[in-house]
């Protein structure tokens, strides 16, 4: 089981190969079935995964709850939403792109 000696490792930083060291804010969720919340700020291919097998865990399951600062927690499986236009600006400010008025 994921303990605190792990997270903080987490947060302090894994490598994962190529002279790569990922850091993340992590949290356990549910110590019964090792449910952690890992929050990092690039998602280069498989990085979570890449990072636990570096410490020695196999990932069976990963859910991504938000991307690019929009939640899907409210939003049902196979569900979908229109973006607010705050959102929608968010997403131009964040990649650099510019507003066609």
């Amino acid at each position: 089981a994921v303990n605190r000696e792990d997270i903080n490792r987490l947060e302090a930083g894994v490598s994962i190969g190529k002279n790569e060291i990922v850091h993340a804010k992590s949290r356990v969720m549910n110590h019964r079935r090792t449910i952690v919340e890992i929050t990092i700020h690039e998602g280069k291919k498989h990085i979570v995964k890449r990072m636990m097998e570096a410490m020695g865990y196999k990932v069976s399951s990963l859910e991504r709850v938000r991307f690019a600062g929009l939640s899907i927690r409210k939003i049902p499986k196979g569900g979908w939403r229109f973006l607010t236009k705050n959102e929608v600006n968010k997403i131009y400010e964040i990649t650099g792109l510019v507003i066609n008025k």
